[in-house]
Formats: structure tokens, sequence, C-alpha cells
């Protein structure tokens, strides 16, 4: 299917408009617009079936306004279990996904579950829920860009399987918090920030674009990985070299130096050799190349012969050779010999584009100076670097909103002192964990640990109360993490304090803990945890695995699903509950007492909505498919047999 334009409004609720199978074969979806222009209720465009076996690529396609999944591909990926949709397994077909645009999609944009299946070069602007979704098993990301409210997600709570679910992230940029549920990860590079917002080339913008072949910026569209075109058109030899800036660099500069010749190249409207550009040659058979640029636009050159020397600040630039992102410090390897042993480098301590107010502290032994990485990256005069005395300098600070500071470091950073989940700390022009710089210290935990407790965008009102042995107070991690005066910090007389508060929609509290949490009560579907500047499990705090004899109960429904229905019966007694706006018992659920001191209910639901319930006394029975739902009961997910002998 190439150079289709769909547009207009496709109305048929949970039936997508466009449904690819490929027994074994390939298959390829093309330029084509695809555009939902009066969006209604849980509209899919492109649905991938379980038998898929084959290849498909997606490449220079444009999705707008779907409200269940621009593209649907996860059930090649179903497992081969009896107890998950037998009839649908999965046959494992890949799905790549390739320099396509996505815009205010719902669910996601994006949604992989086949090992084979990848997406690159891909921009998802906007879409309240997630942009790359990794289902099951693992899918690469790689050169992607997202502004979602997840921009990369794996796994989820629908069942077991999904649990095992990678999002590998390769040089991708995103704006919003990533999020990782029931056991699966995102791993690879971690996120940049500051994503494109812009289509990639190639892209039609209008039906009329694809109709006649010719997406945006077409004819300059791709990268060249061997060999090149000039200008006007005649074949070169050599390799392209592409320097790209950062979208928050201004006039960042770079050099280059090649043994052999340089010529100008143009790969896109974005990335390509100007007037302004210097091209020397040096009379000894090298050639210099020197130029500026910034905004996350870039130049672009034929290299015949080898790189020999480059220097840029490796922080504000991209550089592709051959067609691959590589590290520019493999040009100066031959300089590496008569590096000093001093560690002397450049130090960027990054705010988080949400941090506001955020403190730093660090120590080296050696000497420190200012200095200026980019407009947004530069020490001012209201940081403080104090000699001590004994040959330590100590720096300290405070930054926010995606801006920070930058030191010229002669010595060894002896210690740093900041809530790494608030920062991006680079050295050398490298991303580096800040916790690196404490290492003589670790076999002594710090007296007091930052406690932070996040809830999920989607989660409204949610619970939490955990318990110390030692003190708490309220402390403040940015403007959206933060203890508030109606969470409750009680003294129990004993030497532990309990702290309970409840929270929603990405927003948090925060609290300095000295001494030990001995317990923790939470839905940890709804809640990330942070202690001590990283992501923990909250399970690692205790508590009581047993189920208490009043106990909340809950069945939520997959997303997928509709009109699911449920039975069980309790020994004891039940009442209808209300937890969320998505999760909460209704009238049409029916509740009958046997007359045996039994009670038994029933109800439907379906699309992520559920049912929840007060239980007193034991839970005797549960009929359900349980791949169609998550099952909570006191606080714990559970497969629904485990409730009855809970």
């Amino acid at each position: 299917m190439r150079n289709v334009a769909i547009k207009g409004d496709y109305a048929i609720r949970n039936s997508p408009m466009i449904l690819a199978k490929d027994l074994g074969g390939e298959s390829v979806i093309e330029n084509c617009y695809f555009v939902d222009e009066n969006p209604g209720d849980k509209d899919t465009c492109l649905f991938v079936h379980a038998d898929h076996a084959g290849d498909l690529l997606i490449k220079n396609c444009h999705f707008a306004n779907w409200t269940d999944n621009a593209i649907y591909g996860s059930p090649p990926g179903n497992p081969n279990t009896s107890f998950y949709r037998p009839n649908d397994v999965g046959q494992g077909g890949s799905i790549r996904v390739e320099d396509s645009y996505f815009e205010n999609n719902h669910v996601a944009s994006v949604r992989l579950g086949s090992d084979s299946s990848y997406a690159k070069n891909c921009v998802v602007n906007g879409g309240p829920h997630r942009g790359f979704w990794s289902y099951y098993e693992h899918q690469t990301f790689k050169d992607c860009d997202a502004t979602a409210g997840n921009p990369f997600d794996a796994g989820g709570g629908s069942h077991d399987y999904m649990r095992s679910a990678r999002a590998e992230l390769q040089n991708c940029r995103g704006e919003g918090s990533n999020r990782a549920r029931g056991g699966a990860a995102i791993i690879g590079d971690p996120m940049k920030s500051n994503p494109r917002t812009e289509p990639p080339a190639g892209v039609p913008m209008t039906p009329e674009e694809a109709a006649s072949g010719g997406g945006r910026d077409s004819s300059s569209s791709g990268s060249s990985t061997g060999s090149g075109s000039s200008d006007d058109g005649s074949d070169l030899s050599g390799t392209v070299l592409e320097l790209i800036a950062d979208q928050d660099a201004e006039n960042a500069e770079y050099t280059f130096t090649v043994e052999g010749s340089v010529s100008p190249h143009t790969v896109s409207d974005k990335v390509a050799a100007e007037d302004a550009d210097s091209i020397t040659e040096n009379g000894d058979g090298t050639v210099t190349v020197s130029g500026v640029s910034g905004a996350g636009y870039g130049d672009a050159f034929l290299v015949e012969g080898s790189i020999t020397s480059m220097d840029l600040d490796a922080s504000l630039w991209t550089v592709r050779y051959g067609g691959s992102e590589v590290d520019p410090n493999q040009f100066n390897e031959s300089d590496s010999d008569s590096d000093s042993d001093s560690a002397e480098g450049v130090l960027e301590l990054i705010a988080d584009q949400d941090a506001e107010n955020v403190e730093y502290t660090f120590t080296v032994e050696g000497s420190v100076s200012p200095h200026t990485a980019s407009d947004k990256v530069a020490a001012e005069d209201e940081d403080s670097i104090t000699e001590n005395g004994d040959g330590t300098v100590t720096v300290s600070g405070v930054s926010g909103v995606g801006y920070g500071d930058a030191f010229f470091v002669e010595g060894t950073i002896t210690s740093m002192d900041l809530d790494a989940s608030l920062w991006t700390v680079r050295y050398g022009g490298s991303e580096v964990d800040p916790s690196q710089f404490n290492e003589s210290d670790s076999d002594s935990a710090p007296a007091q640990q930052v406690l932070e407790l996040i809830a999920d965008l989607d989660a409204r009102n949610v619970e939490y109360t955990f318990t110390v042995e030692g003190s708490v107070s309220p402390h403040t991690a940015s403007d959206k993490v933060a203890a508030e005066s109606e969470d409750s910090i009680t003294e129990n007389g004993d030497g532990t304090v309990t702290v309970s508060g409840v929270s929603g929609v990405g927003y948090g509290d925060a609290f300095l803990v000295e001494g030990s949490i001995t317990s923790m009560d939470l839905d940890e579907s709804d809640w990330t945890v942070r202690y001590g500047g990283s992501e923990v499990d909250p399970n690692q705090f205790g508590g009581s695995s047993s189920v208490p004899a009043e106990a909340e109960l809950e069945l939520i429904a997959g997303e997928d699903t509709r009109n699911e229905e449920y039975r069980f019966t309790v020994d004891g007694s039940v009442s209808p509950a209300s937890l969320s706006d998505r999760i909460a018992a209704e009238s049409s659920d029916t509740v009958t007492e046997n007359g045996d001191g039994t009670v038994t209910v029933s109800g439907v639901s379906g699309a992520g909505y559920g049912d929840a319930f007060i239980v007193e006394g034991s839970i005797t029975s549960m009929d359900l498919d349980e791949t169609a739902w998550t099952v909570r009961y006191g606080g714990v997910e559970m497969r629904p047999q485990e409730t009855v002998s809970a």
C-alpha cells in the first residue's frame, strides 16, 4: 500500500480501519496519510492480527487522532499458553515502523509485541497516554522522540506474560514520565530531554501529498551509509559525516581534521553543509573543517580518508558516521596515551524540566573554575565555590526547569550531594551516575534519605501508608512531588512513626526518613517509589503478606476487553466500594445473600474499568477469565485462585 490518504470521520467503534496480517511474506505500507478528523470512542487505525508471521514495514506514514492505538501491533507476540487467548497465539511476525509521525493518539501511538519488531526515527507529538509501548517481549526504539503522558512504556497489569516486556532505547528523547509495570523494564540508553515535534522528512502532511507520492521534504530525506552524491547529482565516493546540534544548543562549535579529502553534503533540509562552514587544506595531505550550528540543525560532509581528530562538546552534539551514531572521542584515540591522570574535565549538572529550585553540593580535591557548556548550562555568579584550606574545594548551587550549571574540574571529585532523580550529571561529555563520586562512603548509609511516592498519571486519589522506626519530616523534591499539610505523620509512642496520604495524576509526596522503613502499604501498580534517589520495589520494606479479615477486592478488566463477566462467593459479608472513578461498584452489580452465611457477587466490566468491594470474611470461590482481569486483594495483585486461599 503506497501513496494512499484516508481522511474524514471513522466512526466504527472497536473495529480497526485497516486489518493487517502476512502469513510469511513481506508487506509494505508507505507514504500514507491516516487522520481521523472527527475522533470517536475506541477508534483504531491499524490492527495487526496474531496470525501475522511475515514482515510488515510501515514507512513515512502519518497517524493522527486515533483514540485506541494508532498502530495496534502487539497480537503477533501473544503467548502460546492455555490460559491467554489459546485461539489467537501470536506467530511472531515482525512490524518495522520507520520515519513516521504520530499526533494526539490515545492508549498508544505504536504498540508492539514481537521480538523482531522495532521503531526507528519516529516522532510522537502529543497524546495523554503512551507514545511507544512494548507490550510483550523485546523491542528496540532507535532515534525516536515522544511527547506524551508516558513517552516510552513497557508491560502492564493484564496478565503475567507482560512482565517480561523490554523496551530498549537507543538515542531517544522524550517529555513525560516513562513507565514499566509488573516486572517489565525500560533498558538501554537513558531517555534524553528536548524531543523533536516536527515530522521526519518524507512524511505526508496532507492527503494531497500522500496521494501524489511526495511527502514532507521527501526529496532530501534519508541518510547515506557509504557513498553519496554531490549537490549537482554526480556520484562521489566517501562516507557521510553528520554533526547535529542538540535542540537546546546555540552557536555550538566543532572542528575536525581528515587525512584525505572533504566535500560539502546535504542529508536533509536541517542537516547540510553551508557556505559559512570552513574547509581548509593544510598542505600536508590533511583537511581541517570547522563550523557552527544549533537548535537541532547541523552540517554534513562526504569524507574520503580517515578522520584524525575531532574537537567539540560531545554533550551538545550527535555525530553520525556512515549512517550510524558514533562517539566523537573515537576520532581522538591516538591522543589517549598522553592523557594525564588528573581526571580534569567539564562537569555539568542539569536540572529536570519539572524541577524547581533544586540544590546540589560537590567537593573536589584539586581546583574548580566556572564554565559555560551552553546558554542553558553555565556557571553563574550565585554559585558558590569555596576553598576549604586543605586542598579541597566545595561548590554549591541551585537550578531548575531544564537549566543547569557547568564547571571545569582539575583533580578528583570526592563527594556529591543531590537528589539524583531531579538531575542529569555529565562528566567529560558523558552522562554519569552521581553516586560514583561517593563510593568511599558506601560502608555507611546516610543518616537521612529522601522517600518519594509518585502516583501514576492515570491514578486518582490513590492512598499509601508506611511506618518508620525512627523519624520522618516533610520534604519538597520538586513542585509536583512534595509533602502537604493534608498528609498525616503520627508518632506511635514506641519509637515508630506512621505516615499516610493521598495523591494522583502524576503528583506525589516526599519525606526525609531517618531510620528504617519497616512497612509500606500501597497498590504498587499505581505508584512509583524512589528512595535515596533511586526507584525501588515497595515490597522490600516488608509488611504482612496475609490478607486482613476485612480487605478491599478489586476486579479490573483489561484495556482491550469488552463485557467480561465475573462471579465470586464470600463466607461472610460484602459491601460496595469506590476506589477511583474507574474502579467502583455499580448499581448493576449483583450482591446476593444465600441464606447460609455466604454471599455471591456477580458483575460485568471492560476497557480498563472495574468493580471494587469490601470483603469481610473469606473468599470461597472465584469464577472469571483470568487472562481478561487483574485481581487485587488487600492491596496485593493475585491470581484468582490465590484469593480463595488468602
